[in-house]
């Protein structure tokens, strides 16, 4: 007995001891690494150790954590809050390690739901097509010598595409789809709160915060969060989960208020009347869902006054300065407007008589405002346009038009109630993200375009999921 227990005292110093040099070691390279190149290459080294030690057996835990580290980090720079240390370049790498962590679990743990096959999959066909012309069109940038300044940059974000079928391998294998929800509600509720601080911390009046805006990129996580809100209100039972819904739900909204983005201002009542819409006709069209329809129209209108009414109260400013950066757009003289409109012109004309082809992958455009040349402009059906002619628009236009009616099916097909409140929040959700790709690239080149997929790989393996338990109930009823 002495002697076992020597041993295991021996086995915990050495433990103690090799854990303790590790980290010095750690210390010592992240703090030499933080002096010669900076504490983003301090901290990416620091990130990528622990993962190796800790969580590379858990497959979930890198897509979770790169989530996380695309949607809350922000860092200042001249008025604008970009994602502190997140770089565009960070993706390929990340996701890579990604699909073999996949493939590994996969092989560990094969298809833990059932053996059913795969069905055919419409949506994943089309985003194979649109990749396939995608692929095309950089070849033929390389082959027509055009500028690789930002090529890799774009590459990068067309390769988000990719993430659809990560997303379903992971969602077929484990079957987790909702937790993945929730966890994005959370980030989102995050991001709010990160928003809110930053206001805070910056300005001092409600003038400089209108005049000067916030801008973080962040906020555009509030197309899915809104409606994710309002469905986990909705489906809650007990009063203080009811409560805490409620407030998941106000604090969605006043995000959306403090974006400072009108385009964003405007997704969200598209939003808010698809999700409407499609809750109170769930269960068919008759008087009494009309006359409630009309109902809830009316008091979408007065919540969206009363938080507008109740900005200028609690701010103590008057409600014409919080409405002036609508007043150029009511007389069309708004730079904003005005710069989309010059910059798809000029591009339409440099296209010329390529519109079937487009003029390639890498191809930069001279910016109107600030007469320089750059891989985009802000107006994602142009860009695709721009860069692969009709087909790129008809093939990305597709694809998100795919992910709409995978979540429509969803809606119209699901017997459950939190099922089809997820079905009703993805083609919300994809409304507001084709309407705001008038006014960016947020369909195009824009990170996230991985989250998505992934509520477009959600919905496709739900809705399998269903057909599969359908099937089940055929055979039983048959025998």
């Amino acid at each position: 007995m002495a002697h076992a227990a020597t041993v295991q005292e021996n086995s915990t110093r050495t433990v103690f001891v090799t854990a303790g040099i590790a980290l010095l070691l750690l210390a010592t390279a992240a703090t030499a690494l933080h002096v010669v190149r900076g504490p983003s290459y301090a901290l990416a080294l620091t990130g990528g150790l622990v993962f190796l030690v800790w969580g590379a057996w858990k497959p979930w835990l890198l897509p979770a954590g790169y989530l996380a580290f695309m949607i809350l980090s922000s860092n200042q720079s001249d008025q604008e809050y970009y994602p502190v240390f997140y770089h565009i370049m960070t993706f390929l790498p990340a996701f890579t390690a990604m699909v073999i962590l996949h493939f590994a679990d996969r092989t560990v743990n094969p298809n833990t739901i059932d053996h059913s096959p795969p069905r055919p999959d419409f949506l994943g066909k089309l985003v194979l097509l649109f990749l396939a012309w995608c692929t095309f069109t950089y070849l033929r940038g390389l082959a027509i010598g055009n500028p690789l300044n930002f090529m890799m940059w774009e590459i990068s974000y067309i390769s988000m595409f990719f993430a659809y079928f990560f997303w379903r391998g992971r969602f077929r294998l484990h079957g987790n789809m909702i937790n993945w929800n929730w966890l994005l509600l959370a980030l989102g509720i995050g991001t709010a709160f990160e928003t809110a601080s930053l206001i805070m911390i910056h300005y001092t009046d409600v003038i400089s915060l209108v005049l000067n805006r916030i801008l973080n990129r962040q906020p555009q996580i509030t197309m899915l969060t809104v409606p994710l809100a309002m469905t986990f209100f909705l489906t809650r039972k007990t009063t203080w989960t009811r409560t805490l819904g409620g407030a998941l739900v106000l604090i969605t909204m006043i995000h959306v208020f403090l974006s400072q983005q009108r385009s964003l201002w405007l997704a969200a009542v598209v939003i808010a009347f698809v999700y409407f819409t499609l809750y109170v006709f769930r269960k068919g069209f008759t008087l009494r869902t009309l006359t409630l329809w009309l109902m809830l129209i009316l008091l979408i209108g007065a919540l969206f006054a009363g938080l507008l009414f109740g900005a200028a109260y609690v701010l103590n400013a008057d409600l014409s300065v919080l409405l002036t950066r609508w007043e150029d757009v009511q007389s069309l003289t708004d730079d904003s407007f005005l710069i989309r409109v010059w910059d798809f012109r000029n591009a339409v004309e440099e296209v010329g008589g390529q519109g079937w082809l487009g003029l390639g992958g890498g191809q930069l455009n001279n910016w109107v405002h600030t007469m320089k040349y750059f891989y985009y402009f802000d107006f994602s059906y142009g860009m695709a346009y721009y860069k692969g002619g009709w087909p790129m628009v008809i093939l990305m236009v597709a694809v998100y038009a795919g992910v709409l009616i995978q979540g429509f099916r969803l809606y119209i097909k699901a017997k459950d109630r939190l099922v089809q409140l997820l079905g009703i929040t993805y083609t919300s959700t994809i409304a507001g993200v084709m309407f705001v790709g008038m006014f960016n690239t947020g369909m195009l080149y824009f990170r996230f375009i991985f989250i998505w997929m992934l509520i477009a790989a959600s919905a496709t393996v739900l809705l399998e999921k269903m057909q599969d338990e359908e099937d089940r109930q055929l055979e039983v009823a048959s025998e």
